[in-house]
């Protein structure tokens, strides 16, 4: 009997231990995938900087329904032009509000992360409401970076071309900076300005203004010591600043004949973009182009017509990438961050310096060693001045101190609070 009692009790617990086995390792699993919901929803919010902003705008309106939206707008406004002003300081903001207005805040989406409106209630004339909202800092600075106004120049960014054309099929050579017979040059002319005028329709279209060396006649205003046919690096750079213009973009084209081919000719194009003020290269182009067979200048002509706005194109959206990162007009330097320091505090920290730091236009790492990480920085400042802004700013998290300055980069011994 007591062997039977006990066999009936051994198959209950089998009948029911596998069910509650199997729903606890059902609820173990929801209780991990939740966890890592959380964890990865945290990240994000951190990775882009998210604070909250209330705002409690008022509105003269004759509806409720009306009034709520221009109260959200108004509260999207203010919460856009207060960060900005943080940002990019108050003269600055003061001088951009078109483009703000326009470009910046109609594309509120990609910075307000979310709003929710509260104690909407009329007081007088007017309708009030508490507008709480999550602003990512992060997007709001990318939106500001794309319409240049993270950039410290003013106006479009001038580009000043200092393209040579070979002619070794003739035996000519011609640059618009340097004398020479217009009658012997007037072919080689012709296909510089229509390079030029390339260039100018091209690069209008993303916001920068392209000179037109041949039109405007600005030989005559060329620095006699600079007009010759062999310039250098330094040469270049030169005239780049003294015809105001923030990239020099030097080039080589030359005709040449195809070697084994009758009447089919070749072009070759080198063109670079470099900054003016520190002399990094913005933007390469290097291409070659066959033409049909026939006469040489007709030839030439249809191939160059053809080529210059492909060529303009490829230069004008490597400009762009340039723009958007944030590397233009920025020199690379370095920047060593030593201390006893978590690897989570260091990332907290290399987040928190791009965002306070306006000179720090992007930081890449380079180089990790005990208790020593070193970045490489894209910065629109010497590393003297880098220096001065980071000890005259306060980190909430950190105690940030310059240790040692030179003309490479700077070493920050930094400490988590």
């Amino acid at each position: 009997m007591v062997a039977e009692l006990v066999r009936h009790a051994l198959i209950k617990v089998k009948h029911y231990t596998l069910p509650l086995m199997l729903f606890k390792l059902l609820l173990m699993r929801i209780f991990l995938l939740t966890c890592l919901v959380v964890l990865t929803f945290s990240s994000q919010v951190n990775a882009q900087e998210v604070i909250e902003v209330v705002k409690q705008p008022h509105v003269k309106a004759e509806e409720g329904s009306s009034a709520k939206e221009e109260l959200m707008n108004l509260a999207i406004e203010e919460a856009s032009f207060d960060g900005i002003r943080g940002i990019i300081g108050d003269e600055k903001t003061e001088r951009s509000k078109d483009i703000i207005i326009n470009k910046v805040i109609k594309n509120s989406g990609r910075y307000i992360l979310s709003m929710r409106g509260q104690n909407f209630s009329k007081k007088g004339e007017s309708f009030v409401m508490d507008v709480t909202m999550k602003v990512s800092l992060k997007g709001l600075r990318t939106l500001l970076l794309e319409q240049g106004l993270l950039y410290q120049m003013e106006g479009p960014p001038k580009v000043l071309p200092l393209i040579q054309i070979t002619d070794r099929v003739s035996g000519r050579r011609y640059g618009w900076w340097y004398p020479s017979d217009e009658k012997e040059h007037s072919f080689l002319t012709s296909q510089l300005d229509v390079l030029h005028k390339a260039m100018r329709d091209e690069l209008q279209k993303i916001g920068f203004y392209s000179m037109t060396p041949v039109v405007a006649g600005m030989a005559a205003s060329v620095p006699e010591s600079y007009r010759g046919e062999n310039l250098q690096r330094a040469d270049y750079l030169f005239l780049g600043e003294y015809f105001k213009s923030s990239i020099v973009l030097r080039g080589q084209i030359v005709y040449r004949p195809k070697p084994g081919a009758e009447n089919i000719f070749l072009i070759d194009t080198r063109l670079e973009a470099i900054h003016s003020g520190n002399g990094r290269l913005m933007a390469e182009v290097v291409r070659t182009y066959e033409t049909d067979s026939g006469a040489f200048r007709s030839v030439i002509a249809n191939k160059f017509r053809e080529m210059a706005p492909k060529l303009t194109e490829d230069l004008s959206a490597q400009l762009t990438e340039a723009w958007k990162k944030g590397t233009f007009g920025s020199s690379v330097i370095k920047m060593s961050v030593v201390g006893k320091i978590s690897p989570l505090d260091l990332e907290n920290f290399k987040k928190t310096i791009v965002l306070q730091i306006r000179d720090i236009k992007a930081l890449r790492e380079r180089l990790i060693e005990a208790r020593k990480t070193t970045y490489e920085v894209d910065s629109s400042a010497l590393p003297q001045q880098l220096a001065q802004s980071i000890r005259s700013s306060k980190f909430a998290k950190f105690k940030v101190d310059v240790d040692d300055v030179s003309s490479e980069g700077l070493t920050l011994k930094v400490e988590s609070k």
